[in-house]
C-alpha cells in the first residue's frame, strides 16, 4: 500500500495539475460494439509474450488499469484466473495507462513504476501486460474513443475481431467471455443495447473534458497565488531537507485564507507536518499531527455520512467517502499496522482507532481496511481479534480475493 497520502484538499489540487491524459482527447474517434478493434500500440511489453496484432479467429481480453487505481489492484487476480481459465481460447492484455508522471517528466518516465508494480504482483498477474505510448495512443483510441473515463475496464475482442463487450471486470466479463469464447454471443444484440449507452458516456466524457480544462487553468492561476506560492516553498523545502524551515511554512499556511483550491488550509497543513516530522525521526510530532489529521477527516466522514453519500458514484467510481477511507487507511493506520513499517515507534492503539473507523465508514465490505485493522490488532499482541478479523476480510474478498488476506490468516493461526 501506498504509505503517504496528501490531504483530501491538496489531493484535489494535485489531480487537477495531473490531469493531462487522464480526460478524454478533444475529437476522439468513436469506437462501438460491433466495430472493429484498434491495434494495440504500447510503449513497452512489461510482462509475457508481445501480442502487437489482434489475429482474427482468436479471442482477446484487452483490460485497462493504472498502479495508483485500488480497483484494478483489486481485479488482477481474477483476471488472471480467468486467463488460466481460458488459456489457449482467449489472450488476456493488460494495458498501464493514464500513469501519473511527477511534475515535468515525461510519460515513459512511469516506466520504472509500473515495472516494479508488475513484479510485485508476481504470480497474482499472470498474463500479458504492456504500457501505453508515451502520446496515450491506447488511451485515446480505446479509452477516449469509447468514452470511458475510468478504470478499470475491459474490452472483449471477439474471433472477428469485433470489440463484442466493453465494461467493469466485475459486472459481465464472466458470463460474456464465456459466450464470446464459444460463439453463442450476438454481438449485433450487444451493439443495439450497449451502444446508446456509450454515446451517453462519449458525451459525459467531453464535457469532463471541458471542465477539467477549465479546472487546471484555474489551477495554473492558482499557483501564482499567495498559497499557490507557499504550497510550491514547502515543497521545495522539504526537497531540500530544510525540515525546520518546511514546518514554519506549514505553520502558515495554517493560518492562510481558505481559497477554491484549498478550502481547509489547516488540514493540508497537518498532513505536510506530519509527514515532515516522519522524515525527521521525531515521533512525538508524527502522532500529534496524525491524531488532529485524523479528527479533521472524522469530522469531513461524518458530514458526508448524514448526507447520505455512499460509497461509489453513479458512474461507478470511487466517492469522496470511499476516498476519505482510502487516505484514512493508507496514510494513517497502515503506516503503522503494516509488518514491514519503518516507523521508529508504532502506536497501534491509534491505528486499531483508525482502522475500525474505516471499516466502519466502507461498512464491512472492504477486505482491505479489514485486513488492516487484522494486522493492528497483531501488531498489539491480540492474536485472537487479529485472527477474528482476518477471517472476515477472507471472507468479504471471496475466492478471487487477493491470497495475503488467507496468507496473513495462516500467519496468525500459526500454520
Amino acid at each position: 500500500m501506498n504509505k503517504q497520502i496528501p490531504s483530501l484538499n491538496t489531493f484535489r489540487v494535485l489531480a487537477v495539475v495531473s490531469v493531462y491524459g487522464v480526460c478524454a482527447s478533444a475529437g476522439a474517434q468513436t469506437l462501438n460494439v460491433g466495430m472493429t478493434a484498434p491495434p494495440i500500440t504500447v510503449s513497452k511489453w512489461i510482462k509475457g509474450s508481445p501480442s502487437p496484432q489482434l489475429k482474427q479467429g482468436k479471442v482477446y481480453v484487452v483490460e485497462f488499469w493504472a498502479t495508483w487505481c485500488a480497483p484494478c489492484k483489486e481485479s488482477i487476480p481474477h483476471l488472471t484466473e480467468l486467463a488460466k481459465k481460458y488459456a489457449g481460447k482467449a489472450e488476456f492484455v493488460g494495458v498501464s495507462v493514464w500513469e501519473r508522471p511527477k511534475h515535468g517528466e515525461p510519460y515513459d518516465s512511469t516506466l520504472p513504476v509500473i515495472e516494479k508494480f508488475v513484479s510485485s504482483m508476481g504470480d497474482k498477474m499472470d498474463y500479458v501486460v504492456a504500457a501505453d505510448t508515451s502520446d496515450r495512443k491506447m488511451a485515446k483510441t480505446w479509452l477516449d474513443a469509447a468514452g470511458q473515463n475510468g478504470i478499470p475496464v475491459a474490452f472483449i475482442v471477439d474471433q472477428k475481431s469485433r470489440v463484442a463487450w466493453i465494461g467493469y471486470p466485475w459486472q459481465g466479463l464472466d458470463e460474456t467471455l464465456k459466450q464470446v469464447v464459444d460463439g453463442t454471443w450476438d454481438v449485433e444484440a450487444a451493439a443495439r443495447k450497449q451502444n446508446p449507452e456509450l454515446d451517453k458516456q462519449r458525451a459525459a466524457a467531453e464535457a469532463s473534458r471541458i471542465a477539467q480544462e477549465k479546472e487546471q487553468a484555474e489551477v495554473e492561476a492558482w499557483q501564482k497565488t499567495p498559497m499557490g506560492k507557499k504550497f510550491a516553498q514547502v515543497s521545495q523545502l522539504r526537497k531540500d531537507k530544510r525540515y525546520a524551515e518546511a514546518l514554519k511554512v506549514a505553520d502558515e499556511i495554517a493560518q492562510m485564507t481558505p481559497d477554491n483550491s484549498v478550502p481547509d488550509p489547516a488540514e493540508s497543513a497537518t498532513t505536510i507536518k506530519m509527514d515532515i516530522y516522519e522524515r525527521m525521526g521525531d515521533m512525538d510530532g508524527y502522532y500529534e499531527s496524525a491524531n488532529k489529521l485524523f479528527a479533521i477527516w472524522d469530522v469531513m466522514a461524518k458530514k458526508m455520512t448524514s448526507s447520505g453519500m455512499g460509497l461509489r458514484r453513479a458512474n461507478g467510481g470511487a466517492s469522496e467517502l470511499y476516498m476519505l477511507s482510502f487516505a484514512m487507511n493508507n496514510g494513517l493506520s497502515w503506516p503503522i499496522a503494516d509488518p514491514k513499517s519503518k516507523l521508529p515507534r508504532r502506536d497501534f492503539d491509534f491505528a486499531i482507532k483508525v482502522a475500525k473507523r474505516t471499516v466502519e465508514l466502507t461498512q464491512n465490505k472492504e477486505p482491505n481496511w479489514m485486513d488492516t485493522l487484522a494486522w493492528a490488532y497483531w501488531g498489539k499482541g491480540d492474536k485472537e481479534k487479529a485472527i477474528e478479523t482476518e477471517k472476515r476480510a477472507v471472507e468479504i474478498a471471496g475466492p478471487t480475493g487477493d491470497p495475503q488476506y488467507k496468507a496473513a490468516l495462516k500467519k496468525f493461526m500459526g500454520e
